[in-house]
């Protein structure tokens, strides 16, 4: 998450970090699935996961044992969410995460955009008619971009102004 150590995510659920100036590696525990992204957060020893199980969690390098500041799923029906990218904004606030939904066995999936406010941990969502494979706040934070995939494979890549009052 700095350029004194590399986190690395695993499908088992495992995150390990790497200390680079001390050559030594931690295992840390904490998601019910794999983990499917990963970004660095603000500080140099902050970043966050998601996993295929609707979790997003922020992780903290100074702390051994982490199971602590998970943000669970929004809705009951993000149970069924899987979180395949996420973004940190340039001002250090708000954290994008994109993926897909589940509504019921047999239903197309359907993409979403969660929005989370590290401050206050209040959330919104965007729901896509297509999964979301790809997400990220531009350089100035002012606009979401984001790549929606359909069940076919066909990729579509959407903008839009990112005004937190604005979101549902």
């Amino acid at each position: 998450s700095d350029s004194k150590s590399i986190a690395a995510s695993s499908y088992s659920g495992i995150l390990v970090h790497f200390h680079l100036e001390t050559n030594r590696m931690s295992v840390r525990r904490g998601h019910r699935g794999p983990i499917a992204c990963i970004v660095a957060g603000r500080e140099p020893y902050q970043f966050f996961t998601g996993s295929n199980v609707g979790e997003v969690m922020e992780w903290d390098a100074r702390v051994t044992d982490q199971r602590t500041q998970v943000i669970k799923p929004l809705y009951p029906e993000d149970n069924h969410a899987s979180f395949t990218s996420l973004s940190y904004s340039p001002n250090g606030r708000f954290l994008l995460c994109g993926g897909r939904r589940y509504s019921l066995p047999g239903d197309p999936q359907a993409g979403c955009l969660f929005f989370y406010d590290t401050a206050d941990f209040s959330r919104r969502r965007w729901d896509t008619p297509d999964s979301v494979d790809f997400c990220k706040f531009s350089p100035d934070g002012q606009q979401v971009l984001w790549r929606e995939r359909s069940v076919s494979g066909e990729a579509t890549a959407r903008r839009r102004s990112f005004v937190w009052q604005d979101l549902k």
